[in-house]
């Protein structure tokens, strides 16, 4: 999760000189045609699969004391505005790792305002800002498994706010181009090792998730600034890894209703011989994310991406006409 946040930034910060340019609301357009679609879409492809289990479980609820803990249609209303987890609830719900969107979406919004005020010193802002969000999450919580409480300056909000951050930081670093080839590989290789082992052979270590934040931001840095040398080759390899990249967002927001119908539909409901801590099940329910993952990406989550761009576009240009 810390990952994807931290690469979303750079995405955000590499179109730093585009918002400054123009107005802040072609920015917001922008956000919400990249985030949004996608969300709105697996959030309905869940109330579909709540509906089939009630409907086949004669009148059970999906997740059950787990989830939906503010109620279904209170949740459902605060998914549908991105505002799960800005300190309404203290509960998951429906497509639980949406709530990083709902965080990335508001602080995508106040890093471009930051950016329109304090472009000069910008770097030292969120540099001191993101170590803060860091240093706050350890001296509240001494780790980073947490995401969701009832106050507006909640830890999930924290993650975003410093994963965000650091993203912005190594996109700066990415952007003065000083790096040589062969020490990005060895950074890329070095991080790499760091990240899996401190996430597997290591978990004994305390606040191994705060060590290994700093390896994840070295890593995406170091992996972008190795691709750059590769533009315009048509190395397989490459191609294999734009369209891994192009179709991440679609495998981080199906992976949870795939999981869930697997979970209580399959398994639960009609008892289907599946166990998901089997490596051949498990390997087989990632493969089935990851193929359904590039059609949703080409078929849904680009088109809808381009619809949505033009709609809002057209609505903020009447009215600057009308205004």
């Amino acid at each position: 999760m810390d990952v994807h946040l931290v690469n979303q930034a750079n995405d955000t910060a590499y179109r730093k000189a585009r918002i400054l340019s123009r107005a802040l609301k072609n920015f917001i357009v922008d956000r919400i045609a990249r985030l949004y679609p996608l969300h709105f879409a697996t959030l309905i492809v869940l109330v579909g699969v709540n509906v089939l289990f009630w409907c086949t479980s004669e009148g059970q609820f999906l997740e059950n004391g787990w989830s939906y803990g503010d109620g279904r249609f209170y949740t459902f209303v605060l998914n549908l505005f991105l505002l799960q987890n800005v300190g309404l609830t203290a509960s998951t719900s429906w497509n639980a790792p949406s709530w990083s969107i709902s965080v990335e979406f508001w602080i995508n919004i106040l890093l471009a305002l930051v950016l329109l005020r304090v472009e000069r010193k910008i770097k030292y802002v969120v540099a001191a800002v993101s170590i803060g969000a860091y240093v706050l999450l350890f001296w509240q919580y001494q780790t980073l498994k947490v995401f969701t409480e009832t106050e507006i300056i909640n830890s999930g909000l924290l993650r975003g706010i410093g994963g965000i951050g650091l993203g912005y930081i190594g996109w700066i670093i990415y952007s003065t181009d000083r790096f040589k080839v062969t020490s990005c590989q060895i950074a890329a290789l070095v991080s790499f090792a760091a990240v899996i082992g401190l996430s597997t052979s290591l978990q004994g270590i305390g606040y191994v998730d705060f060590i290994a934040i700093p390896f994840m931001a070295i890593f995406v840095v170091s992996v972008a600034t190795w691709e750059r040398q590769f533009r315009g080759d048509t190395n397989k390899l490459r191609k294999l890894m734009e369209i891994l990249g192009a179709s991440s967002y679609s495998v981080y927001l199906i992976h949870w209703p795939i999981f869930t119908f697997v979970k209580y539909q399959l398994i639960y409901q009609w008892k289907w011989d599946i166990v998901v801590t089997r490596p051949l099940d498990a390997f087989v329910i990632l493969m089935i994310v990851c193929v359904l993952s590039f059609p949703t990406y080409l078929m849904f989550e680009l088109p809808s991406k381009r619809y949505t761009k033009k709609i809002l576009s057209q609505s903020v240009s009447r009215k600057k006409i009308y205004s």
